[in-house]
């Protein structure tokens, strides 16, 4: 930098601590990233149509996924009463998930009945739902995926390397294979 004739040369503390600002902004962004929708919707909802025209592969399913494994909020919220009724070991139809959602008040927060009618008439061939299962499931393993990565990055700036190691171990070894 100049000044009046003279070359002052910035510290190194502000090369570093600029180029730090510059990685946490980075990783900010890769933060918003992790946030972009990154599912399969259609794929979800047929999943879940399948169930309910064929309420008996739901034991088989629940080893496939989990509600965490649907992006949607509500995919994820059906699957969750789905689950529910399954080990309360009670049938499952549209009209029996409709009374389940409106007696736990989440017929809105799915988006009425209309989903639930839409979701049943988005299966084109129930016999496929572990194909179905199969692209909700590598959806959901990129969304882990990418919120490890950058967990990671964030902690390879503010932790210790052995620490950063530690976490890479617990984040990746977390998500199934």
């Amino acid at each position: 930098i100049l000044r009046r004739g003279r070359l002052r040369r910035a510290p190194l503390a502000q090369f570093a601590n600029r180029r730090f600002q510059l990685l946490r902004r980075e990783a900010s962004l890769l933060e918003n990233l992790a946030r972009l929708a990154i599912g399969n919707h259609e794929a979800e909802q047929q999943t879940l149509g399948c169930v309910l025209l064929e309420p008996k592969i739901l034991d088989d399913l629940a080893s496939i996924l989990v509600s965490e494994d649907f992006y949607a909020d509500a995919n994820r919220l059906l699957f969750g009463h789905l689950i529910g009724m399954g080990r309360d070991n009670r049938r499952i139809d549209v009209a029996l998930l409709i009374d389940r959602l409106r007696q736990c008040g989440d017929i809105e927060r799915i988006g009425g009945t209309a989903y639930l009618y839409e979701v049943v008439q988005s299966v084109s061939v129930a016999s496929h739902w572990r194909s179905y299962a199969a692209i909700a499931l590598r959806e959901s393993k990129r969304r882990q995926i990418i919120h490890a990565a950058t967990e990671l990055l964030r902690s390879a700036w503010e932790d210790l390397p052995e620490d950063s190691l530690a976490r890479a171990d617990q984040l990746l070894g977390a998500i199934k294979t």
